[in-house]
């Protein structure tokens, strides 16, 4: 018997209007004639007018080229980093102001924003995308000028809107995680730009990714009500098919089908997701603007970036008075200090170096822009590809939709352990405790958790599976009390070393959280000692081996493990939950 799905939210996003066309031509010239802010401008008042209350109206949405422009320009170094004057810099800020008022206002799938963020290089657009970026082209004509002529006009013949965007000199999406996430380490000027677009993208993944999944439940609904209504005379799988090509066509299934499309493609993704800053991580994921990462050229027009610095001799201040009525105009005639030759005193700035070396590097690394800042980033984008993967991996997609690409879920965890297996303890404690990967399913963590352990434990420890089999109602993979007991607790790393015992302790500290999150731990006696077991095992294995530096640190990341361990313990004896 059929079971009533639950009625599906209502969309919380305005609808979408086009632009009249005149007000089109406006936005056309100014930014064909590079006069970016007034164009953000009118873009931002028409679509947030008449929102000072609630209404439902319609809103003026920008049409994608505008939009792709929009997010090349909250990027650009011409426009942020080696800006030349206050108002190029105020073009990224409206940028942004624009974009997030969009995604508000009328959401990613309204503003059709799969289109205005296609990337338009060869490797991106292959011959299986096209189809499905042309159909999507022509419904998005439709929405935004209603003919291809009108299409056609909206495009800006400019070449920061065409050939020197984001969208055309990137490889793909995970080229500009990859670049973005090294920038964090070897150059934070850059970083504090790149954070911004970055969030603001991972945003709209997530955004896009939810709102059609509300519209694929509207789908099934409508595929139930069908087969009740005819008593199976239609099976409404035409309707089943709809609702799997929305998902298909958001914007996360759409950058990892084309990642998958090239050679090494799941590793290559998990690669731009652990961007460090190393020789091989600046290699893969190289910069994407020409010259992005020099200075702001040095002329009279840079100083209006930086505020006046009051001079320590008095003469010099009088010599900077302005008084117009006597022709004086201070030193904004005068270039004899922005063309003195006198060096610039030599900051140096501390930048962290690759999170992928060993411990010994601990204390410099995270001194900076490091993994710790560019954590949470790291963990949304893993849980985007955790939860598309699972989705599509239960969907049953028709022989037309064979050509979509699906990322195998297991391949994606096993890809991610490579990566996370060999960090130092800092950085492995970032994905080892569920207090630190929030963004990621407490399912997700457990198959990580899991797969980490299975590498690190000695051979000697049962296998999961086999003690899952004498558990009664127990589902394959499931984590439960006794697979914990049995198989994880007693047990130390299957090596001598201090750091491989520590990352074990931190391991069997997450699983035991989340078991103990979910309320389906009972202290037993059994539970106690085997922890405790576990814990004098560690400790009496793990020797300093040949590392001379790190080893105090290790020590404590073991110890302080084993006293949050036995803090859940103390805390199921109590009661407390």
């Amino acid at each position: 018997m059929s079971v009533p799905l639950p009625p599906p939210l209502s969309s919380p996003y305005r609808s979408s209007k086009t632009l009249p066309y005149e007000l089109r031509q406006h936005c056309l010239i100014y930014f064909e004639e590079e006069l970016y802010t007034q164009a953000l401008t009118l873009l931002l008042d028409l679509l947030i007018a008449g929102t000072s209350y609630p209404c439902t109206n319609p809103a003026y949405t920008p049409p994608p080229q505008h939009l792709s422009l929009a997010s090349t320009l909250l990027i650009h170094p011409s426009v942020t980093t080696r800006a030349i004057s206050i108002d190029r810099r105020d073009v990224s800020i409206v940028s942004l102001r624009l974009l997030r008022s969009v995604l508000k206002q009328v959401g990613p799938v309204n503003a059709s924003l799969d289109v205005a963020f296609a990337f338009t290089t060869p490797a991106f657009n292959s011959r299986r995308n096209r189809s499905s970026t042309t159909r999507r082209g022509r419904d998005t004509a439709s929405e935004h000028g209603g003919t291809k002529g009108e299409t056609d006009s909206n495009l800006i013949m400019s070449n920061i809107a065409r050939q020197g965007g984001i969208w055309a000199k990137a490889d793909d999406f995970w080229h500009c995680v990859g670049w973005g996430f090294n920038c964090a380490s070897k150059h934070p000027k850059r970083w504090t730009q790149w954070k911004v677009w970055l969030e603001f993208m991972v945003g709209a993944l997530e955004d896009d990714w939810t709102e059609r999944w509300r519209q694929y439940k509207i789908a099934l609904e409508s595929k139930w009500r069908i087969d009740r209504k005819i008593n199976g005379d239609r099976d409404g799988s035409e309707n089943s098919e709809d609702g799997s090509r929305l998902l298909q066509e958001s914007m996360i299934a759409t950058y990892i089908s084309c990642a998958l499309r090239q050679f090494g493609g799941p590793r290559r993704l998990v690669r731009s997701l652990f961007a460090d800053g190393s020789a091989n991580s600046l290699n893969e994921f190289g910069e994407i603007f020409s010259g992005e990462t020099k200075s702001a050229p040095q002329d009279s027009s840079t100083r209006l970036l930086t505020p006046r610095i009051l001079p320590d001799d008095p003469s010099e201040g009088e010599e900077s008075k302005i008084d117009i009525n006597a022709d004086l105009y201070g030193d904004y005639l005068d270039n004899r200090r922005s063309s003195s030759s006198s060096p610039e005193p030599n900051v140096q700035v501390t930048t962290s170096a690759p999170f992928t070396e060993g411990l010994e590097h601990s204390s410099p690394r995270f001194s900076g822009p490091d993994i710790g800042l560019t954590h949470p980033l790291r963990s949304r984008l893993m849980s985007l590809i955790s939860l598309t993967s699972f989705h599509f991996s239960a969907l049953e997609l028709s022989s037309a939709q064979a050509s979509f690409e699906i990322l195998p879920l297991d391949g994606f965890y096993n890809a991610l352990m490579e990566h996370v297996r060999p960090l130092p303890l800092p950085a492995f404690f970032l994905f080892a405790t569920h207090t630190q990967l929030r963004a990621l399913h407490s399912d997700g963590c457990i198959m990580l958790w899991e797969g980490l352990l299975e590498v690190l434990l000695p051979a000697s420890a049962p296998i999961p599976s086999s003690v899952r089999t004498k558990d009664r109602g127990t589902e394959e993979n499931v984590l439960t009390q006794n697979v914990l007991e049995t198989c994880y607790l007693p047990f130390p790393s299957n090596n001598n070393n201090l750091i491989d015992n520590a990352k074990v302790s931190l391991l069997l500290e997450g699983l035991v959280g989340v078991l103990f999150a979910r309320r389906v731990l009972v202290w037993t006696k059994q539970l106690q000692d085997a922890l405790e077991n576990g814990i004098e095992t560690r400790i009496k294995k793990a020797h300093d081996g040949r590392r001379k530096m790190g080893i105090e640190e290790s020590r404590i990341w073991l110890r302080d493990s084993a006293e949050r361990l036995r803090g859940y313990m103390s805390m199921l004896q109590s009661g407390v939950s």
